[in-house]
């Protein structure tokens, strides 16, 4: 067998050119004068076929000119860490400024795959000038060395007549943990206003040549979790897979253009705290307590603005053109606006304030470092445990909790429906985590019997919820004497409205839930 490829696992910072140089006084203050600056001017092309068969595979293919000196760099994506990238990388030195397909190694050619030299084209170019510096940090008795080489790139991608400057930092991990990278880029990083980036150079160019919309929403995929995986490994993958969706939705959320990017940010905040409170008895609880608190800081500021997505599609557009009073629904759609700007104008405070980035690199380190481990051995043990051992017991505790909670819904009012909402939730996540270990058929009666229990439940909050918000613009002072009564009267034919739609749904619901109720749990028989 041959050698594995170099994999390369870097961090990037981007900010302004004086928050560079920022870092560059922080990297002088920690390390003094041990480590010496190199300069150089980096002129990169890429290439791809005209139909980008390169960027579908999630593969780059580039040719670096630094002076006389030519190499040739194919990148392949072999994992996501959230905030870094990890990427298999192969090099070359070849003669000219162009690829040379012949000298790359086998399993490079397989990563690119079927792609004749006649086929590939410059795409975009690349023009930076780099100051690059090794830093080392001697480990503590328990740990590694580490060695990073810190890269400060300035310049621009330019392709299709278009250009895009680039101001960046590069942490690239030469040895040592992955964790204590992550540590090192946290206290480096802190005061400079550099944010955690996820832009590569190559996916910039590619944004120049084909204008996509760097504000579209990510949806979370399916949860890889296996019964042999260790409750350990199984904690790592779903917060990891969590990671990911939030940072994918930052542009999306900063964004007003789609509504699920502040959704699905949301979703994968909850992720979070579902899967602490599914593993809680394993849990070290003063380890895990920061994680709550910031996730449940971060949800509550992406809060309001969701609220109001909500209120504008499924609570104002499921009455328009059925009679209620043109001009008072006018009335309150501009004050409804206007507060919807300002909802989301606080979700890009807080997404582009420096505790957001303190929390996506503390989660990232907590990640790799797995710091949810308990000193107690005992505990550590039960963490060893496989997943396919415990995760029938997990189910069936919040299960049980669910049904208590729901036994008596056809009395319930408001406020205890909530709560078994808030169970169902629970639940639902826990599932998702898990469905996965089971076979199809015996899981999609239940999956399908929650999706309708759940969208129930959503037509109960959302009113609750627009109930709160209606009120809040009917008390709102400065108003004409004639818009508070506009606003008013259009509160209360929406109010009436969707009372009414409740009212008519309640046997529906109820008998959603009796449905729910009756199906037998899909992991009784165990995962096989």
């Amino acid at each position: 067998m041959g050698a594995s490829p170099p994999r390369e696992f870097e961090l990037k910072l981007n900010g302004s050119v004086g928050d560079l140089r920022d870092l560059e006084r922080r990297v002088r203050r920690r390390f003094g004068g041990t480590g010496e600056w190199a300069e150089s001017t980096l002129i990169s092309a890429y290439f791809d076929t005209r139909d980008q068969r390169l960027r579908k595979r999630a593969v780059s293919l580039r040719v670096r000119r630094t002076g006389r000196k030519y190499v040739q760099t194919v990148k392949a994506e072999q994992g996501h860490r959230g905030v870094a990238l990890d990427r298999l990388e192969w090099e070359q030195e070849v003669g000219r400024f162009s690829p040379d397909l012949k000298a790359l190694p086998t399993d490079a050619r397989q990563r690119l795959g079927l792609v004749l030299p006649s086929e590939l084209r410059r795409v975009f170019t690349v023009d930076v000038q780099r100051r690059k510096v090794l830093l080392n940090l001697a480990g503590d008795p328990h740990s590694e060395d580490l060695a990073v080489e810190l890269v400060i790139d300035r310049g621009k991608v330019t392709a299709a007549g278009k250009t895009e400057v680039i101001a960046e930092a590069e942490l690239e991990l030469v040895s040592g943990p992955p964790g204590r990278l992550l540590q090192l880029a946290a206290e480096l990083r802190a005061d400079t206003g550099l944010r955690v980036g996820r832009q590569t150079k190559s996916s910039r160019g590619y944004r120049l040549v084909n204008g996509a919309d760097p504000c579209r929403p990510v949806y979370a995929s399916r949860f890889l979790l296996s019964a042999d995986m260790t409750v350990s490994e199984a904690i790592e993958e779903i917060l990891r897979h969590c990671l990911a969706n939030v940072v994918g939705n930052e542009g999306a959320a900063v964004s007003d253009a789609d509504p699920e990017g502040v959704h699905q940010m949301r979703i994968a905040l909850r992720r979070i705290r579902s899967a602490l409170s599914v593993f809680k008895k394993y849990l070290s609880p003063k380890k895990v307590h920061w994680l709550n608190q910031e996730t449940k800081w971060l949800a509550t500021s992406l809060g309001h603005a969701r609220d109001w997505d909500v209120f504008i599609a499924e609570v104002l557009g499921a009455v328009e053109g059925y009679g209620i009073d043109f001009d008072c629904l006018t009335a309150m759609s501009k004050e409804v606006n206007i507060r919807h700007r300002a909802a989301y104008k606080s979700v890009g405070e807080a997404i582009g304030s420096d505790r957001y980035t303190a929390f996506i690199l503390g989660l990232a380190t907590f990640i790799e470092t797995r710091a949810w481990l308990a000193d107690d051995p005992s505990a550590r043990k039960r963490l060893d445990q496989p997943l396919g051992s415990v995760v029938g017991k997990l189910l069936d505790r919040l299960h049980r909790k669910l049904m208590a909670e729901g036994a008596n819904l056809s009395e319930q009012g408001i406020t205890a429906r909530h709560t078994v909402r808030i169970r169902l939730k629970r639940f639902c996540y826990a599932s998702d985590f898990f469905e996965g270990l089971y076979p199809r058929g015996r899981v999609r009666p239940l999956l399908k019997a929650m999706k309708a229990l759940q969208d129930g439940f959503g037509c109960l909050n959302d009113v609750a919820v627009a109930v709160d918000l209606i009120g809040e613009l009917t008390a709102a002072k400065g108003k004409t004497a004639a818009t508070r009564r506009r606003l008013e009267r259009a509160a209360g034919q929406v109010a009436a409205w969707h009372a009414r739609g409740l009212s008519d749904g309640e046997a529906q619901f109820l008998a959603d839930w009796d449905t729910f109720a009756a199906i037998r749990p899909f992991w009784c028989k165990g995962l096989d």
